[in-house]
């Protein structure tokens, strides 16, 4: 009897946590590419804004410092628990305490809950990178600081 427990035990942990991880996975990215047409709307706008010779500038700047969400969603979910999304997003201290605590697997816990608020967190970032940009070809030195 107790055979039977440990094998219907181990099923489920082999398919069960498979199973929610993608239906995860595909409820975050399906949310991430609503909060990327958002943010690429707003983009859009503050391009506009700019004088027609800054816009490829801006571009450059921004696209070189912008983080894709959906790359942060999936690393919180299969690297989160040693810390792959805060080393993507630029948190280096953030990510090696997680790769340093991952042996107690608390921070794959955490990761998990971060995957469903990360595209957020993203979004801000990249509106901070792109404020920084325009900010700077305006000349406005106050804004980046």
């Amino acid at each position: 009897m107790d055979d039977f427990f440990a094998s219907v035990f181990g099923m489920v942990l082999c398919i069960g946590i498979p199973a929610i991880l993608i239906a995860a996975l595909a409820f975050l990215v399906n949310k991430t590419k609503e909060q990327e047409k958002i943010t690429q709307l707003e983009i859009h706008k503050l391009v506009n804004s700019l004088p027609e010779a800054s816009r490829p500038s801006f571009l450059i700047q921004y696209n070189a410092e912008k983080k894709n969400p959906t790359t942060a969603v999936v690393l919180a979910l299969l690297l989160g628990g040693i810390g792959g999304h805060q080393f993507y997003l630029g948190h280096t201290a953030l990510g090696i305490l997680y790769l340093v605590f991952s042996w107690t697997f608390i921070p794959a816990f955490i990761a998990f809950i971060e995957a469903f608020t990360i595209s957020h967190t993203v979004h801000k970032m990249n509106q901070e990178a792109a404020r920084k940009a325009s900010a700077l070809l305006t000349g406005d030195i106050r804004a980046v600081l």
